[in-house]
């Protein structure tokens, strides 16, 4: 598609001219001290950019999503505003990670753009990369935190340090997932899938139960595992399998004062053990160390019969892979840890943001456009299948209350509990992961034994505090 090219090519263009972006910011109106010339600059905002104008736009891939924003939500919006057109670019997770980050970091970068996690959000703001939101457009300050989901909003200011906005947050995220099974392979192998719509399974007995799915070749080799570990994905995914129970035991990764990691305590090491048990002991999962893909494709090709750490917007995928056997597709909850209550980690999730280094008029137009998304985020949800910008306090799920398994996700939203990481994690949190990965390898390929990987991983993060 045209629009795509063009936009990669802006992309690589921006990436390539940071430092031009930079020395461009420097050209920006100023704000003074002075009441008439802070009328002036007001008034200019208010008017926005001279058209025509594009408004270039950064997002990860998610192919629902960017089938309705170009093809119903950008024309809707340069009817609505003419002379306004986009150029939009889109990648998947690891090369939008990998590339556009350092990119509007260093000075270039498009006027809006997905703000992937709190760590960016920080990382960003520290830069100078993020304009402060137009609280006008919503109707003032206090209108904002209504509009959004107030204590994600409150939750963001505390990771900046200060009584303004950044970003749209979009509040817990996304729909509290679970795990998601194939109910025909179920069935014909006696898992009772039903049972684990109503209970949280133990992550101690996931192993035992869900092997009765796993399948086996003449030589002994899984053709299919009964639970699957995302291992090939991205170091942040499966570092999530080892957090999820390690959460749920009681672990806390940080000391107190934010010095020490305690990745080495007997909840993380248990946590670790559990993942190498359901690859040697139970033979539920096999490795995918070259699949670089989630389990919202490998579970509709039949390769696994249940994956965790998915969200409603999967069915899109289900269905676009395995439209005949769609109706199999169901949500378990979460798992937790045995006699212990569920607790789901939940932080402020993506958002969206606008550049600050284009000059005001420009930042205008950035939220403006946002604010036109914000309104219509019911309607991005139903085509992408994701709970985005619920527009009150948890747990009043908007749109997921009429959904397929909705009873299931609400009992899983019973379990998130806000967190808000201290700055020190959020600046470590690449480093722990890459660290995470490198563990998890060890422990499975190398025969390293759970403590060793686990203290030299803690050695590493103690070395990455220090370094702050």
């Amino acid at each position: 598609m045209a629009l795509r090219d063009l936009s990669r090519r802006t992309f690589l263009r921006a990436v390539a001219g940071a430092a031009a972006g930079a020395a461009l910011a420097a050209c920006q109106p100023q704000v003074v001290e002075v009441e008439k010339e802070v009328t002036k600059v007001v008034e200019v905002e208010r008017k926005g950019a001279k058209r025509p104008y594009t408004i270039v736009f950064w997002r990860h891939q998610y192919q629902p999503t960017d089938d309705f924003l170009q093809n119903v939500l950008f024309k809707e919006y340069e009817e609505l505003e003419p002379g306004i057109s986009f150029d939009y670019f889109v990648a998947r997770d690891a090369e939008f990670q990998e590339k556009s980050m350092p990119a509007i970091v260093a000075g270039g970068g498009p006027l809006v753009m997905e703000v992937m996690s709190a760590e960016w959000l920080m990382r960003m703001d520290k830069a100078g990369a993020l304009a402060t939101v137009n609280y006008e457009l919503w109707g003032g300050k206090e209108a904002f935190e209504k509009y959004f989901v107030t204590s994600w909003i409150m939750a963001s200011r505390q990771l900046l340090g200060r009584d303004e906005d950044k970003w749209i947050v979009q509040g817990p995220g996304l729909t509290p997932g679970g795990i998601y099974i194939n109910t025909q392979f179920a069935e014909e192998d006696g898992f009772d899938w039903k049972k684990y719509q109503q209970e949280s399974i133990a992550y101690e007995d996931i192993g035992p139960e869900f092997s009765v799915m796993t399948k086996f070749d003449d030589k002994g080799e899984i053709t299919r595992d009964g639970f699957l570990i995302q291992h090939g994905y991205g170091p942040a995914r499966v570092f999530g399998y080892w957090y999820g129970y390690f959460y749920n035991l009681g672990g806390k990764l940080l000391s107190d004062d934010n010095k020490r990691y305690q990745l080495n305590s007997p909840e993380g090491y248990q946590a670790m053990q559990w993942l190498y048990d359901l690859v040697f002991k139970y033979k539920v999962s096999k490795l995918r160390p070259g699949v670089k893909e989630s389990g919202s494709g490998i579970l509709p090709k039949g390769e696994t019969a249940a994956t965790p750490y998915l969200g409603y917007w999967a069915f899109g995928t289900f269905k676009s892979i395995d439209p005949e056997g769609i109706a199999n597709y169901r949500v378990l909850m979460q798992p937790k840890a045995k006699d212990k209550p569920l607790k789901i980690y939940s932080t402020p999730g993506r958002g969206a943001a606008v550049n600050a280094r284009f000059p005001l008029e420009e930042q205008y137009e950035g939220w403006k456009f946002l604010k036109f998304l914000s309104d219509n985020g019911h309607r991005i949800s139903g085509a992408a299948g994701v709970d985005e910008f619920v527009r009150s306090d948890y747990p009043d799920w908007v749109e997921l209350k009429e959904r397929l398994d909705s009873d299931v996700y609400l009992r899983n939203a019973e379990g998130l509990v806000p967190y808000v990481p201290s700055s020190a994690e959020i600046l470590t949190v690449a480093k722990r992961d890459d660290g995470f990965l490198r563990a998890f390898e060890d422990m499975m390929f190398t025969g390293m034994s759970v403590k060793d990987v686990i203290d030299r991983w803690n050695e590493e993060m103690d070395e990455a505090l220090a370094d702050l």
